[in-house]
């Protein structure tokens, strides 16, 4: 018997986050309104191109500093402002996750980029939970591209046949389906951990 496969996001499935909190940090740091940054930021594409991986993380902080214009802000500084949007692991999420990561029934599907990876491969790994990934940066794709999940597809055989996505965004569930996906939107953790429960007894 071949065991299914649980497809899961990361951020506010498994991991919490802090919205806008990375914009909030730097403010501090650079005397600029916080509204400011996130619009510096947003609207030169470097944050696009920094999870799509086409830059690295030493050449990302550069390029904040320079349009955040913050006297003295340094490398970690950014680094550490943009890593504090990453919350606490969601306990029930992590419990139900656990044994599924165990029997190789796990993989990660996220929009990320190397600097909240790095933290949040170690929030997971401290909770006893190691898998496979496909992330942004690593593929070149973000969700709801199609091309990431055709690379989701390529990357486990269960992937679209005894699979089940879990993603708290329904235009990815959306995209996911249309690439013969079967996709879960997550809401509470009660209800996905619940989802998880059965797949791991009854798949």
């Amino acid at each position: 018997m071949i065991n299914s496969l649980a497809i899961l996001d990361i951020g506010d499935v498994l991991i919490g986050t802090r919205p806008m909190r990375q914009y909030r940090a730097l403010a501090e740091r650079s005397g600029l309104e916080w509204r400011q940054v996130a619009t510096l930021l947003e609207e030169s594409g470097v944050i696009t191109e920094f999870e799509l991986g086409e830059m690295r993380s030493t050449a990302f902080t550069r390029k904040v500093r320079h349009l955040v214009g913050g006297n003295g802000l340094s490398h970690n500084d950014v680094v550490e402002a943009w890593r504090s949007v990453i919350g606490s692991p969601v306990t029930e999420m992590i419990d139900a996750v656990r044994p599924l990561a165990r029997e190789r029934r796990l993989l990660l599907a996220s929009n990320t980029n190397p600097i909240h990876w790095h933290y949040i491969r170690g929030l997971l790994a401290e909770a006893g939970i190691v898998a496979p990934r496909i992330l942004s940066y690593e593929v070149g794709h973000a969700k709801p591209d199609p091309e990431f999940f055709a690379a989701v597809l390529r990357a486990d055989e269960r992937a679209g046949r005894i699979s089940v996505f879990v993603d708290d965004r329904l235009e990815n569930i959306t995209a996911a389906a249309a690439q013969g996906l079967p996709g879960w939107v997550h809401r509470t953790p009660r209800e996905s951990s619940d989802l998880l429960d059965a797949l791991r007894t009854f798949g």
